[in-house]
């Protein structure tokens, strides 16, 4: 023969019958016409034989058509050929019938003596296994199949091709040279009585493992020690954990560089309250169950849940499923660089968890995650002084297991130290929050953004700054329904101030406790900006925005806010603002809609809509005003008091001391409107005087410019001698002064409108 197949070769059907066409590459080597080819590998064995080779329909060789031609015992030597050149083949089939029997042709010897020999024995172990492939690396459909095995020696290697599909993390075991079976590895009986003991060394796919491999089984009490064994086996490469239930008792820590992948229907169920799951070593990668796969975890009084990543770098957590009463189910300490993406968890205390106690967390990417925790569903704590930085959280959706506890996002600190230590920095947090005490908490944080915050049903949507300052934050995006505060960021005692909270494109609403916050800041440099809408629907007492921060350096404002109640509160040197809002009704006992309250404020008041039905729009009886401009709806500034014989009701507006943006130089054009009546049930009696003119600051010195003028807008005749009212410089700013008549009493009020020239 110049050619024999390797395997079954393609053939054409002619009249029900199987035809070889065509010129053919056989065994690496193209065929030409007239080449004397074995044919011994067709699946259809009848029609085996030898061939010549045609461009045309192919034909038995004339020496090769008959019964007595290919009797069982004739040879056949092939010339060519990768696999077979220089090999000889018998026929193995007696007295064949063409077309009808089937025609086997087997391996006889070769050029080779020791491939001879090799071949011989691997023939006649074939005949007493039925279930080898060669000598040296035999083969097993399944583990106990392998430990069944009872040759007269032991082979070097043993295969099995695994449980869950032929060629599926198949394993490879070596001889020890003991009685043995070492660790994952298998025994076997020789047919003298001697025991082979095998180790478990490696897994031929690219280091690829199946535990089943390693004795795993669905029906054990503890599969620990079969994934620790396929752990060692796989080294760097990848772990298999196939369909089925796995017990496991005790942790098991995962190796740097190892992929662990679980099959879709994979579920690890733990036995009794240890330490984490599975302890990650850095570098590696866990490509969890993505559809109904899952962690299952008895209850655990110490609250560990599935991984621990302590101390490592660049871990990779994939599409999680994780169930039961245990918490912190991904905790990380110390470490940098972990990837969780697309993480579920259902557990009764937090599911991730950062913790740190030696080096810090830094470059931590929570995304998609879908989460059901009584406490957080993110938790980050400590109360060491390194930095936890690079922290990005995306929360898809945080069900809390209480109106009465936990946050979606929580980056806490439990102790307070001596000063303000910021701990965490970078932070960039995206969330949706149903249910629990907060949507987010900050505490001790440096530069955070809040692209998106979606809260229903929390008590308070954020809270920032208990006990450690904040610094820096924007929050971007936010539909936070809460029912006692929207956005409350504080100002820790005995700590440094927070400082820089930039509020906009959101809206709070839900609010029902009373003398609740839609938005109060007492950070420095507030600016709640001019997409903010603050409903703060029928909450009595309620404040829409207060904001209660040192601004000397930048103002605070409320630009085009839509809020119920704005309350502006300050000491001394501050600077605030509220412009271009537009205020809804307010219902309840607010009757305010910005209220600018404290010693000394640096407050602009300017281009605001008010459609509420209060009656005072800005207003304090013991304010002082810098600058009240261009306002709609209703009045400017109201103060109102009462007398109640002929002492002087004196009301104080201070026009600007040497803190205001009254310039040296520079003043304050003034309008007050008073208007009194009786309020002791007597004939009506009632006045209105308007006053106009200008204050000057001088060198720090306040001075009217000119006199100032009094207009009697409307008095009754007998008023003239009942009423009177004067306005005067004093020492607190102008002075606006209404005397009624001796053993009567009269209700009244001013109303000043003040612009700087």
């Amino acid at each position: 023969m110049r050619l024999a197949t390797t395997a079954n070769i393609d053939t054409v059907q002619v009249n029900g019958v199987a035809r070889f066409m065509g010129l053919k590459t056989i065994d690496g080597v193209p065929t030409a016409v007239g080449d004397r080819v074995l044919v011994k590998d067709q699946t259809d064995a009848r029609i085996n034989g030898i061939y010549t080779a045609s461009e045309g329909y192919w034909y038995r060789a004339a020496d090769a058509q008959s019964t007595r031609t290919m009797q069982k015992g004739t040879t056949v030597h092939v010339q060519n050929g990768t696999a077979n050149s220089g090999k000889v083949f018998a026929f193995q089939t007696d007295n064949p019938v063409i077309g009808i029997d089937n025609i086997v042709i087997s391996f006889y010897l070769s050029d080779d003596a020791v491939d001879d020999l090799r071949e011989a024995a691997q023939a006649i172990l074939d005949l007493v296994t039925g279930a080898m492939s060669t000598v040296l690396d035999p083969q097993f459909a399944t583990k106990a199949a392998a430990e069944a095995f009872s040759p007269v020696l032991p082979p070097d290697y043993i295969r099995t091709a695994g449980y869950a599909a032929v060629g599926d993390g198949q394993a490879l075991y070596k001889k020890n040279g003991t009685t043995s079976a070492g660790a994952g590895g298998l025994a076997i009986t020789l047919q003298g009585g001697a025991v082979a003991g095998f180790d478990i060394v490696n897994a031929p796919r690219s280091k690829e493992i199946n535990i089943r491999a390693a004795g795993a089984d669905t029906t054990a009490g503890n599969n620990r020690t079969a994934i620790v064994n396929a752990i060692a086996a796989a080294g760097q490469g990848r772990l298999i954990i196939p369909a089925g239930t796995f017990s496991l008792a005790g942790n098991i820590d995962i190796p740097q560089g190892l992929t662990v992948e679980f099959d879709d229907k994979a579920l690890l169920q733990r036995t009794e309250d240890a330490t984490h799951l599975f302890n990650l070593k850095g570098d590696n990668r866990i490509i969890a169950p993505k559809v109904a796969g899952s962690w299952d975890h008895v209850a655990a009084s110490n609250g560990f849940g599935v991984f621990l990543i302590n101390l490592a770098s660049g871990v990779t957590i994939e599409h999680g499923n994780i169930t039961g009463t245990q918490g912190d189910h991904y905790r990380i300490q110390d470490s940098s660089w972990i990837y969780i993406d697309d993480a579920r968890g259902d557990t009764g205390r937090n599911v991730f968890t950062i913790n740190d106690d030696a080096s810090g967390t830094s470059h931590v990417f929570v995304s998609r995650a879908h989460v059901s925790a009584y406490l957080n569903g993110f938790d980050a704590e400590s109360d060491d002084d390194w930095p936890v930085s690079d922290i990005e959280v995306d929360i898809d959706w945080t069900q809390l297991g209480g109106t009465q506890t936990g946050a979606a996002v929580a980056f806490t600190r439990s102790a307070t130290p001596a000063g303000s230590v910021l701990k965490y920095k970078k932070l960039r947090i995206a969330a949706k929050s149903k249910n629990g005490l907060y949507g987010l908490v900050l505490r001790g944080a440096k530069d955070i953004e809040v692209r998106s915050l979606v809260t229903e049903g929390v008590q308070q949507g954020i809270r920032a700054g208990t006990g450690h300052h904040i610094e820096d934050l924007r929050l971007l995006s936010f539909d936070i329904q809460a029912t006692h505060q929207g956005i409350y960021v504080e100002t820790p005692a005995g700590q440094t101030t927070s400082r820089g909270v930039r509020i906009g494109a959101g809206r709070v609403y839900g609010i029902t406790q009373g003398g609740a916050f839609g938005v109060y800041s007492a950070a420095d440099e507030t600016v709640v900006s001019a997409d903010t809408l603050i409903d703060m629907g029928g909450a009595a007492t309620s404040t829409g925005v207060r904001l209660d921060g040192d601004m000397s350096k930048t103002h605070a404002m409320i630009a085009d806010a839509r809020s119920a109640f704005v309350v502006l509160t300050s000491g001394t040197d501050r600077r605030q603002k509220v412009t271009g809002g537009v205020f809804k009704p307010t219902t309840g006992a607010a009757v305010n809609d910005v209220s600018i309250t404290g010693t000394s404020p640096n407050v602009e008041v300017k281009g605001n809509t008010y459609s509420g039905t209060a009656t005072g729009k800005p207003t304090n009886d013991a304010s002082r005003f810098a600058f009240v401009e261009g306002n709609k709806g209703g009045d400017l500034f109201k103060g109102g008091r009462i007398t109640t014989d002929a002492t002087p009701g004196l009301l104080t507006f201070d026009a600007g001391l040497t803190y205001v943006p009254m310039r040296t130089g520079g003043g304050a054009k003034y309008t007050i409107d008073v208007f009194a009546r009786r309020t002791d049930g007597s004939a009506s009696t009632s006045a209105g005087y308007t006053f106009t003119g200008v204050v000057r600051n001088t060198s720090g010195t306040l001075a009217t410019e000119g006199s100032i003028t009094k207009t009697v807008i409307g008095e009754n005749a007998t008023d003239a001698a009942s009423l009177d009212c004067s306005v005067a410089l004093g020492t607190l700013g102008l002075e606006v002064t209404v005397t009624g008549v001796a053993a009567k009493s009269y209700g009244w009020n001013a109303v000043v409108r003040m612009l700087e020239v």
